[in-house]
């Protein structure tokens, strides 16, 4: 059995700073909603969920316009 290829934390580092990045230039992302601001938790669109869950996975398919 081969190990997996995983990042080191230096590339973990910068695979998150990117994905924040992306997300906090996003105007139309969930962390510049008003509900954000207001304390109210963010809710997927139903349709992007894969049985009530919604997680990196199917972010990924979202931005690809794959179905999850």
């Amino acid at each position: 059995m081969t190990s997996p290829i995983k990042l080191g934390p230096v590339g973990g580092t910068i695979v998150a700073e990117v994905f924040a990045a992306l997300l906090i230039g996003d105007r139309t992302s969930y962390l510049n909603t008003n509900s954000l601001r207001v304390g109210a938790p963010f809710t997927p669109i139903p349709g992007f969920t894969r049985d009530g869950t919604f997680g990196l996975a199917q972010l990924i398919n979202v931005a690809l316009e794959r179905t999850p």
